[in-house]
């Protein structure tokens, strides 16, 4: 360390675990979609684990081919 008379004491890290929710929350959540792409979309995302952050770099990835996106 350059300065050795400068000691800071380090911040403790608060470790959160995920929620998880329940069968019969994903199965609300499910019900709630109307179409089916939604509630495939809905299951595929839950039930592989993947952050908001994850899915849609997905979709920044590989826009639709029916839309014209600026991604």
């Amino acid at each position: 360390m350059p300065y050795s008379y400068l000691h800071l004491p380090a911040i403790p890290k608060v470790k959160k675990l995920p929620t998880i929710l329940s069968r019969e929350e994903i199965w609300r959540m499910l019900q709630s979609a109307e179409l089916l792409k939604h509630k495939l979309l809905i299951g595929l995302i839950y039930g592989c684990g993947l952050r908001c952050m994850e899915v849609s770099s997905i979709f920044r990835k590989y826009p639709t081919p029916q839309k014209k996106q600026p991604f």
